[in-house]
């Protein structure tokens, strides 16, 4: 029986360390999409987030924006439930303290951010308030480097497409360089590239002028730069156009051979029961099994996917 199986024919700023940390995992995470777990702290992320949007755009009182985003995060475990999907909880963030955490960051962000915040950090007296929010980043970057060495189902897919989300862009006050702060609700590493790859879709969206980049952990309350300087765009492209030449399909089957041992990041992926390497049951997809269609993302997007 053959399957259908739906693939992104672009790029988001995650898969690319996704796919170079593990091919399977991804690949998994798209076959048994309608069956795996989401993570709980995708919630509590997402909800804070979805209220220190609104709270910008409404200049919100620290109360509100604690309000709207303990109710996003209600209608985030409703639309799970209606979905019959189970939401996974870690020790470190557990269910019981969902609403509690979303409140500290909410509190940290009114605290450490807008205009006349008790403990302002610097970086925001240097910009125009307010930023732009939830910043929509949708950029073909070229042709692919392998164009002549498959044929391709799709044109957009011999484009590097790059469609992803930032937090938010400010203006400098200046004029001349634009920041892109990553407001993290956890004890992430700095990952420069996450920013960088914002900052390539921005220039090719028209952006010419240069970026300071930080992350401000509302978990530990700290600001973060990013320490590198922008490697340039034919640097960003290439990473892009690695992750998406992995997905055409002459090389899917790159993606299959399995971690010979566990790693760092296997503690977060989903689809653990489906890896031979954590799974007696775990098996390799047979990709001779699936029809596979290469979708834009407001096709990709459609029913129960969220951008």
């Amino acid at each position: 029986m053959v399957r259908q199986l739906d693939l992104p024919n672009f790029t988001r700023a995650s898969d690319i360390p996704g796919i170079d940390q593990c091919g399977l995992g991804w690949l998994n995470s798209k076959i048994y999409e309608d069956e795996i777990p989401t993570w709980g702290y995708w919630m509590t992320g997402t909800a804070t987030h979805y209220g220190i949007e609104l709270s910008i755009g409404n200049d919100f009182s620290v109360e509100d924006g604690v309000e709207m985003a303990l109710e996003h995060f209600d209608e985030l475990i409703d639309r799970a439930g209606r979905r019959g999907q189970f939401v996974r909880w870690t020790k470190k963030k557990p269910r019981n303290m969902a609403e509690q955490n979303i409140e500290r960051w909410i509190r940290t962000w009114f605290d450490q951010v807008p205009p006349g915040a008790p403990n302002r950090h610097p970086i925001y007296d240097k910009y125009e308030w307010p930023p732009k929010t939830e910043v929509r980043i949708d950029a073909l970057l070229g042709e692919h480097p392998d164009h002549d060495d498959w044929e391709c189902p799709d044109v957009l897919l011999c484009k590097n497409h790059l469609y992803t989300e930032a937090d938010a862009i400010f203006e400098h006050k200046s004029g001349d360089q634009i920041g892109i702060p990553d407001w993290k609700t956890g004890a992430t590493g700095i990952k420069n590239i996450q920013l960088w790859i914002y900052y390539r879709g921005l220039r090719a969206m028209g952006e010419e002028r240069i970026f300071t980049g930080w992350f401000h952990n509302l978990e530990e309350g700290k600001v973060k730069f990013v320490e590198m300087l922008y490697p340039g765009d034919d640097y960003i492209d290439a990473l892009i156009a690695r992750a998406e030449s992995k997905k055409q399909p002459e090389r899917l089957w790159e993606m299959l051979p399995a971690p010979t041992a566990p790693d760092w990041f296997c503690k977060y992926c989903l689809v653990q029961d489906k890896c031979p390497v954590f799974s007696e049951q775990g098996t390799l997809p047979n990709l001779d099994e699936f029809d596979i269609r290469y979708l834009d993302p407001d096709a990709y997007y459609v029913g129960s996917r969220d951008s």
